[in-house]
């Protein structure tokens, strides 16, 4: 058990490194069976090169008859048609008045394997469609909110103007409504201060500017872009459907 797990291990690493264990243990025969059986040309050239690095030899002669051993039992119309239906190549290595019944199912198998590709590849662009079919339907949910707001500036605050003074009265009363009245003339007189020599006088300050309103969602025309994305998508993925039923 442990040389055929041995045996298996160099079949799989393919030209990886054979190590000196493997090649002191190796069951020759054995491992000529499972390149033969596994489609392989006979490497008896490709294991002696490798042990002959550690100074270790093959026993070839083993290793041939295990070969032809393998390869009888590849060379089958039933071994054809697994081996092309794996997707495997074919490396020419079968011979003799079986050769055309082991072609032609080894086709079979290859072309169920090319068709089986080809349908998971169909498979899986319907994924990729139906992934982006559904994020546009996302983006359609949006409502759109059109701007009805105008940009509006608030207007600065009026100058206070003092009222016109009330007529002159007699006595105490009077007086002083005279003088508010004097006061009030003569400070609406008086220039506005100026400002520094290097810096003019300020001006009113004006309102703030009403923030622009923007509008929310998808407008109509990024929603007739989308629309026609989505059906783009959604003829694509109608063809796919037909092509998988061609291949039932």
């Amino acid at each position: 058990m442990r040389v055929l797990i041995l045996a298996l291990a160099a079949l799989l690493s393919g030209c990886a490194a054979v190590t000196a264990e493997q090649c002191a243990t190796m069951n020759w025969h054995q491992q000529g069976v499972n390149d033969g059986f596994n489609g392989l040309v006979a490497r008896s050239g490709y294991w002696l090169s490798q042990c002959r690095e550690y100074d270790i030899g093959i026993d070839q002669s083993a290793y041939s008859q295990g070969w032809a051993q393998g390869n009888g039992q590849y060379c089958t119309p039933a071994q054809g048609y697994r081996h092309g239906s794996q997707g495997h190549s074919y490396q020419g290595v079968c011979q003799g008045p079986g050769l055309q019944a082991f072609l032609d199912s080894y086709q079979r198998g290859h072309q169920l394997f090319e068709r089986n590709q080809y349908r998971q590849s169909l498979q899986n662009r319907q994924q990729e469609l139906r992934r982006r079919m559904a994020d546009l339907d996302r983006q359609l949910q949006t409502p759109y909110v059109p701007c009805t707001r105008q940009v509006a500036f608030s207007a600065p605050p009026a100058r206070l103007q003092p009222s016109p003074a009330a007529p002159a009265s007699k006595g105490v009363v009077g007086r002083l409504a005279l003088e508010v009245a004097q006061k009030a003339k003569d400070q609406q007189g008086k220039p506005d201060k100026p400002g520094r020599p290097d810096q003019p006088g300020k001006p009113d300050k004006p309102g703030k500017p009403a923030k622009p309103c923007q509008p929310q969602g998808l407008d109509p025309q990024a929603r007739r872009e989308l629309l026609w994305q989505r059906q783009q998508l959604s003829d694509e993925l109608m063809h796919l459907d037909d092509l998988l039923l061609e291949l039932l």
